[in-house]
């Protein structure tokens, strides 16, 4: 809606994961239709039709959409509440993923004008669901194929390209439809045969010879501990923020697709139960930004494959790393106890990875280091010094003494930044000769200021005497006879 500037009509469901009530969510969101695997339709019937037909192999007419009717629990339909579903066709986008349909164009449109059922009358839709990355990164110049099937052959083949949103509203569903609900009663989805079992454990889809898999449940149980810990702080801590906390997180996009200053005080003024503060407004986004991740956490490939250490799990571990960060942050650390003890329990097959945990610590680490190299290169560019400096006695003399001069010729917090910002970089890199020079200069700067020190230069000159590690006798009382001089 934000970036084409009308609401969508249906949303792709990661895996294509769906439950009756994942499809009682989008009608609540608006949502006119949904895309599905046709292995994961249950029953078919025809509107009007007493008997339900058994669908759940996949061979039925997946070229036509569907109606899934919303029921209470005693099995009643409930008035306006229905979704159309698009199933697409299972040996078609197989083809097209694995068994290399996309090599040429020809052969694509063939596969495709083989998928309609010739003699029918009644309007079909072909429709066909693969990863994105099918085109050109799973199989090269796919993207090619797919575009020169849709330039010319499947026009020659009398076949026209719509989108469902246009099918559906010229020819709604004669049909209706209902849904596996899955071993676990949690839904099913288009990667596993196990309903979703691989995103909690207990299936071996994604398994690689003799690769435990194990380690998914463990995992999934450690996220879902964080993810519980994260709602309850928000509950808890969001009320005083905002009139109503779960509106105000699901407004949260807003600031996320626009970080102005405007879009900030457009949403507070319609959100906050308050005013509120530069700090109030700081930790009500900590608060929303703790919600954010601790969605993100829960990306579906980080169990798709055979171990905890592939990129993608360590992903989702970033993520709730920045999730328990900022309960941490918030005043909660030990929010995150059994996070930790659970993640423990998920071992990688490599040795060397060790269990979650260690992989999660080893995160924390990189992102530590990460920040102090940020810092690093923030205090030298704010020193000027973007390109790194000559670490020799002679250099490191010349570069503190022009670093310097101007603080010495008129003391003031922005000709002593630099000097404090230097002797931050200094430290932090380990060079002595540099260090010992600015010390000194430091002397002689807190010894010109015999005539007093307005107020906000005092205070940049202590924050310089903080870090020197020099001692300087009576500083402070010094410092604040300089002070009354002024």
């Amino acid at each position: 809606e934000h970036r084409f500037g009308f609401r969508p009509e249906a949303m792709w469901l990661p895996e294509t994961a769906a439950s009756d009530d994942t499809l009682r969510l989008l009608i609540d969101l608006g949502m006119k239709y949904v895309i599905l695997s046709p292995y994961q339709a249950d029953k078919i019937k025809a509107h009007g039709a007493h008997d339900w037909k058994n669908a759940s192999s996949g061979d039925f007419d997946t070229t036509r959409p569907y109606a899934w009717h919303d029921t209470d629990p005693d099995g009643n339909r409930k008035k306006g509440r229905s979704l159309a579903v698009f199933f697409y066709d299972g040996p078609l986008s197989k083809a097209a993923a694995f068994d290399g349909l996309t090599k040429d164009s020809t052969a694509f449109a063939d596969r495709v004008e083989a998928c309609y059922r010739h003699g029918s009358h009644s309007p079909q839709l072909v429709s066909m669901a693969v990863d994105g990355e099918t085109f050109g990164h799973h199989h090269k110049f796919g993207d090619m194929t797919l575009a020169h099937a849709f330039l010319h052959e499947l026009k020659r083949r009398g076949i026209e390209t719509v989108n469902y949103g246009r099918f559906l509203a010229d020819h709604p569903p004669a049909a209706e439809v209902s849904i596996k609900p899955g071993p676990d009663s949690e839904g099913t989805a288009w990667s596993c045969a196990h309903g979703v079992r691989r995103w909690k454990g207990g299936c071996d889809c994604g398994g690689e010879g003799s690769f435990s898999l194990n380690w998914r449940l463990p995992l999934r149980a450690a996220l879902n501990s964080l993810r519980d810990a994260a709602a309850a702080i928000y509950a808890a801590e969001g009320v005083k923020f905002f009139r109503a906390p779960g509106e105000a997180r699901n407004a949260y996009a807003d600031i996320l697709l626009d970080r102005s200053p405007e879009a900030e005080d457009a949403f507070f003024s319609k959100y906050a139960s308050r005013a509120l503060d530069k700090a109030g407004r700081a930790r009500a986004l900590e608060l929303l930004e703790m919600q954010k991740h601790s969605m993100l956490m829960f990306t579906s490939c980080g169990w798709f494959f055979s171990d905890i250490s592939r990129i993608e799990s360590l992903q989702n571990l970033r993520y709730a790393a920045r999730t328990a960060e900022t309960m941490s942050r918030l005043g909660f650390g030990d929010a995150a106890r059994t996070f930790l003890s659970l993640l423990e329990m998920a071992h990688s097959n490599y040795p060397e990875a060790g269990s979650g945990l260690k992989l999660y610590q080893k995160i924390l680490a990189e992102i530590s280091l990460a920040r102090q190299k940020a810092a690093l290169a923030a205090r030298l560019e704010a020193a000027g010094l973007e390109s790194g400096f000559d670490s020799s006695p002679e250099a490191s003399a010349a570069l503190a003494a022009k670093v310097a001069g101007p603080a010495l010729a008129s003391p003031s917090p922005q000709t002593i930044a630099p000097l404090l910002n230097l002797l931050k970089a200094a430290r932090d890199l380990g060079a002595p000769d540099l260090t010992f020079h600015l010390q000194n200069y430091l002397m002689e700067l807190f010894t010109a200021a015999k005539n007093g020190l307005p107020k906000e230069t005092a205070e940049a000159l202590h924050e310089l005497y903080s870090l020197s590690g020099i001692i300087i006798e009576r500083f402070g009382n010094r410092l604040e006879e300089l002070v009354e001089k002024r």
